[in-house]
């Protein structure tokens, strides 16, 4: 008997190989990249994420509200905080998780004008 690979695991290679390299030039995989080395190894990586559209930092009413309190507790001009506070999110590298509790958490690190 022969010692290997039959005819039937060549095959089963060969097609599996075949639809893996089709998968691989589609590149549709929307969370992971494929590549396929020369010693038939499939190494998987992670897609970095696109960075999100900071202009946009949309901030849930329930922040604003107590925003608002904290302003007029500290002196502040509510809107030139809010301003302040989206000029500052954009130059981090990412976006907070919770845009609102990172903007109250602003707003509450600020020194009181009175």
């Amino acid at each position: 008997m022969r010692k290997g690979i039959s005819n039937q695991q060549l095959t089963y290679k060969t097609v599996y190989h075949f639809d893996l390299k089709q998968i691989i030039e589609e590149n549709n995989t929307p969370d992971y990249r494929l590549e396929i080395t020369q010693d038939d190894l499939v190494i998987v990586r992670p897609r970095r994420k696109p960075k999100a559209d900071k202009s946009d930092l949309l901030l849930p009413e329930w922040a604003e509200d107590k925003a608002r309190v904290i302003a007029i507790e500290k002196g502040w001009d509510y809107y030139a905080l809010e301003r302040e506070w989206q000029d500052f999110a954009k130059t981090q590298e990412s976006t907070p998780y919770n845009i609102g509790g990172a903007f109250i958490g602003f707003c509450k690190k600020k020194d009181s004008l009175r």
